[in-house]
């Protein structure tokens, strides 16, 4: 059977292709087998026919063991000697596996023996069983087993290679996935980060800012970086809240400044009396002068430390008030997060609800399979044995042609019911695996119950840090202002005394005393707009951040795509290049998680059904396409042994040497 040619990037190869075929082997003794030889077709399949337990398969692990010592199940030297009727081992007779190879045209003949060691100990008559040794023969001559394997393996076929390419279901059953995603890449080779971008500029800026760095790093260090970032851009608007809380009452500050000026103005022309009147008696006035410059320096400080005890006490509000805003933001993200887990609650118990229902479809159609077949397994043969013709008995020969032609019919249908029902059963499977990774619904419901009592918690927190608001004005004095207003006291009590009588000057410092406690209280007022100017700009630097965060977040997440668009590029064109070199089969590569990080896979895919579910046929026909792509890669054809070939009609085209192991009713091995 004749395949087309393929190219690949980083074969190995050579002027020639090797071509390895086995034209007889010869079991002695060898799991069961007294003496059997086998002969092979050269240039056609040789398909080995006979019944369950005849030996079919016997023919591949003796074919594996004379090369390498090992079954084709990969066992070494087990259970290789046969028994008798008794189930005893065989004694004092030759277990061996010899073969005539067609290596590049010439004859190779090879032969591995299992060979008992005898030995008489000292002082006994009889000899006793030491062990078994392995002896092999290379063209006639014996060699020592590390010969015989090197010499296989420069001269025949590396081990490796001999089980990808003469087992259709190694390499897709056999093999771990990451070692099947390896050699396919070696088969297509890789492009470089550079190669792919090369028609993309973004692409380009890409690889130049990871310097050094994987993909996958940098696409952490984005990730942390943006979550860094989104976490400090949701504290800024609950910190704008609490500033804009926490600030006075605006005021028309150009009519309070008026007021200020006018009562400045007022205070001052009174001054102005006293001082005139003041001038009258000088010396006497000169000391109440004193005494009303103390009282004046006296009542400025005092402002200045209510002032001063009104922006301590606005600070400590502001403090105390700061695990307050931390509670609330806890109890945010709560709610956040109890909506997102009600969410995927939700989503859970949609999926579970679909598998479930597509398990019990399944299993109706299981049931009805089953009963099916119990209908044809219980029919019987109901043809006439009379011809419609003459009225006579039909000759045996015609009668047990009839019966076998239904019997035939009813096999088939037997197998193709059986077929039917492993498929459906094969889904059911994944459908149960895929229902019991989903997270049971009392894991969302004690989530859920979590959060709530951590909600419930955190509003109990926040009863307990009630909100502290910042004092407007002083209700009562500190100790230091108290001292200072009776220090006033008592300097106005000697001004009254100095001034008893109808002193005009008197009645005057009362009217400026009382225009002074106004202006007092109108400068306290006029304090809060430097308090609200400070809180605006505090908000519009916080404004101004949370727009600097949200360009930073969103210029992260251009460069987040760019990295995520540049993986799926190398995602595509590796499973192109892959996919390219065979005709049936495909590979998946990479699979994505629900957060759409992708991960490496290997999933053969068969006509656009996964491989574990696809049929036999197309299984075996899977396992000849990749072994057409291995034989042209590595340059080598070897025969090839195909287990359970009668459920299989039509095979794809190899070069190598087919040999067929099927099922049928013979009672002896039959070789065609």
């Amino acid at each position: 059977m004749n395949t087309e040619e393929r190219s690949f990037p980083n074969s190995s190869k050579n002027k020639y292709m090797k071509q390895i075929k086995i034209k007889e082997i010869t079991l002695r003794n060898w799991r069961g087998e007294k003496e059997r030889t086998t002969r092979f077709n050269l240039d056609t399949p040789t398909s080995i026919c006979g019944d369950n337990g005849l030996g079919k398969s016997r023919h591949f692990d003796a074919f594996c063991w004379l090369l390498f010592g090992k079954d084709s199940q990969d066992r070494k030297d087990f259970e290789l000697r046969s028994y008798d009727e008794q189930h005893n081992v065989l004694h004092r007779c030759e277990c061996s596996v010899e073969a005539i190879l067609i290596v590049d045209g010439e004859e190779l003949t090879l032969k591995r023996e299992y060979k008992e060691q005898w030995v008489k100990p000292r002082g006994q008559v009889e000899e006793v069983f030491s062990g078994n040794v392995t002896e092999c023969i290379w063209n006639g001559v014996p060699i020592k087993v590390s010969e015989f394997k090197t010499r296989v393996s420069e001269n025949i076929i590396d081990e490796t290679v001999f089980k990808m390419i003469t087992n259709p279901r190694y390499f897709t059953e056999k093999m771990k996935w990451q070692l099947q995603r390896e050699q396919l890449l070696q088969i297509a080779g890789v492009k470089s980060d550079e190669e792919i971008a090369t028609d993309n500029e973004e692409f380009k800026k890409l690889l130049d800012e990871l310097k050094g760095k994987s993909l996958s790093d940098f696409r952490k260090e984005i990730s942390s970086t943006k979550k860094r970032l989104k976490t400090e851009l949701s504290e800024i608007q609950p910190r704008i809240d609490q500033t804009q809380k926490m600030m006075p009452e605006v005021e028309d500050w150009n009519a309070l400044q008026s007021e200020i000026d006018k009562e400045e103005k007022e205070i001052a022309a009174l001054t102005e009396q006293v001082t005139n009147i003041e001038k009258r008696n000088e010396a006497e006035l000169e000391k109440d002068k004193q005494t009303a410059k103390e009282i004046h320096d006296l009542e400025m400080q005092r402002i200045q430390l209510e002032q001063d005890e009104l922006s301590r006490m606005r600070k400590e509000a502001d403090t105390a008030n700061e695990e307050r805003r931390q509670i609330e933001r806890k109890i945010k993200e709560a709610h956040e997060r109890l909506t997102q887990v009600s969410i995927e609650r939700k989503q859970a118990e949609t999926r579970r609800t679909h598998l479930k229902q597509q398990v019990t479809n399944i299993e109706v159609k299981l049931n009805s399979l089953r009963e099916k077949w119990r209908a044809i397994n219980a029919s019987e043969y109901n043809g006439s044995d009379i011809c419609s013709c003459c009225g006579q008995r039909l000759p045996e020969n015609k009668i047990a042609e009839a019966h076998n032609i239904f019997a035939q019919n009813k096999a088939e249908q037997l197998r193709a019911n059986n077929e039917e029902g492993k498929s459906l059963a094969a889904q059911r499977n994944l459908l149960t695996e895929e229902l019991s990774t989903i997270e049971a619904d009392e894991k969302f419901a004690e989530t859920i119950n979590s959060i709530e009592q951590n909600i419930s918690e955190l509003y109990q927190q926040l009863d307990r840090h009630p909100l502290v608001q910042a004092p407007t004005s002083l209700e009562v004095p500190t100790n230091e202002m108290k001292n200072l207003d009776l220090k006033v006291k008592e300097l106005r009590d000697l001004l009254d005394k100095a001034e008893a009588g109808d002193n005009p000057v008197v009645q005057i410092e009362k009217e400026r005393d009382a225009l002074y406690d106004s202006l007092t209280k109108l400068k306290t007022r006029m304090s809060h707009r430097s308090t609200i100017d400070k809180a605006m700009n505090e908000i519009a630097a916080l404004e101004n951040r949370g727009r600097e965060l949200a360009q930073q977040v969103a210029e992260l997440e251009k460069r987040e795509y760019t990295a995520v668009s540049f993986i799926k590029k190398r995602i595509e064109d590796c499973e192109q290049r892959i996919n390219a070199m065979f005709k049936s089969v495909r590979f998946q590569l990479f699979d994505y998680t629900q957060e759409g990080n992708e991960f490496e896979v290997c999933i053969p895919i068969v006509n656009g059904t996964p491989y574990g579910v696809t049929n036999t046929a197309g299984q075996v026909n899977a396992g000849l396409d990749i072994i057409n792509t291995l034989c042209q890669f590595y340059n080598i054809y070897a025969p090839v042994f195909i287990d359970g070939a009668e459920s299989v009609n039509h095979y794809m085209g190899i070069q190598s040497q087919m040999i067929l192991l099927q099922v049928t009713q013979d009672k002896q091995l039959v070789i065609k």
